[in-house]
């Protein structure tokens, strides 16, 4: 099996845990993923100032709140031996993101979600929804940590297991190269390729196995390209179709598969379905436990 080049990754960090959880992601994924540097950028607010007390009025620096604020991701990364350097902008946090991974060629931005409220679903402004939308290369978005998880780890992790959705779109297809792309080295490799095609009323095929045979057939139809390209990459794999609501039963088929990332294709900015927050992608990126890296 072929190896990837090592890859540049853009790790925003805002001193929450969230952002944390995403460093440990990074430090623990470092072979898979193929990690030769992480740019750790942390952005300030325009204006922002903080005293160490009312007393006092001791104002920090820009410099000092950055370093607090990337203070555990640098553990992290340093941990796991992963090279990393700290950048530190002020602005708009999307679009300094943005802007320092194009900056810096970054191969990909990794960032935490935060919260999984009803509200915070739908709060257009989020950084990492104006993230995913501005930014050329693949962003990944890692869950929450779990409550009472204790002290992030970099433990590295013994297996990289991605359910890789695919409906045989333009999307999905560059989701399956980017897929191809990835290290295949120390860690062992494997792929779960999904497809949930739409359910048939139950009134058109009312012998289940009439219907079984028509989704396995539609399923086989639909992953032909995507087997043909893992198999070309020699990447172990195995191909499941179970109909149903696709965003949901791709979120469980992770789950079921013990997978440890979810990979899968999104339109790009313009689009009119990519501005939707109930869009397949975005409706797996607010129910997936594991981390989520959406590909343009």
């Amino acid at each position: 099996m072929s190896t990837a080049e090592p890859r540049r990754f853009l790790l925003a960090i805002d001193g929450s845990s969230h952002a944390d959880r995403a460093a440990q992601y990074l430090a623990c994924n470092g072979a898979a993923l193929a990690v030769g540097e992480v740019l750790v950028l942390n952005v300030q607010p325009l204006g922002h100032e903080s005293y160490a007390s009312p007393d006092d009025k001791l104002v920090r620096t820009v410099a000092e709140l950055s370093a607090d604020a990337t203070a555990s991701a640098r553990r992290l990364l340093g941990e796991a031996n992963l090279p990393y350097k700290p950048v530190t902008e002020v602005g708009d946090a999307a679009e300094a993101i943005v802007h320092a991974a194009q900056e810096a060629r970054a191969d990909e931005i990794v960032l935490g979600r935060h919260g999984s409220s009803q509200l915070e679903r739908l709060i257009l402004g989020s950084v990492a929804y104006k993230v995913i939308h501005r930014a050329a290369v693949p962003v990944t978005v890692v869950e929450p940590p779990a409550a009472g998880a204790g002290a992030l780890q970099s433990t590295a992790v013994r297996k990289h297991r991605v359910l890789l959705p695919f409906d045989g779109s333009e999307q999905a297809k560059r989701a399956v190269d980017y897929v191809a792309g990835l290290c295949r080295g120390s860690v062992p490799f494997e792929v779960e390729l999904f497809h949930a095609p739409t359910p048939i009323p139950a009134t058109m095929l009312p012998i289940d196995k009439l219907v079984d045979a028509h989704y396995e057939e539609q399923g086989k139809t639909v992953l032909r390209d995507a087997e043909d390209a893992l198999r070309t990459a020699g990447i172990p794999y195995t191909a499941r179709v179970v109909p149903g609501n696709p965003a949901e039963k791709i979120v469980e088929a992770a789950e079921e598969g013990h997978c440890t990332r979810i990979v899968m294709g999104t339109r790009g900015p313009g689009a009119l379905a990519s501005v939707f927050l109930g869009s397949v992608a975005y409706r797996v990126v607010q129910l997936s436990p594991i981390p989520v890296t959406l590909v343009k």
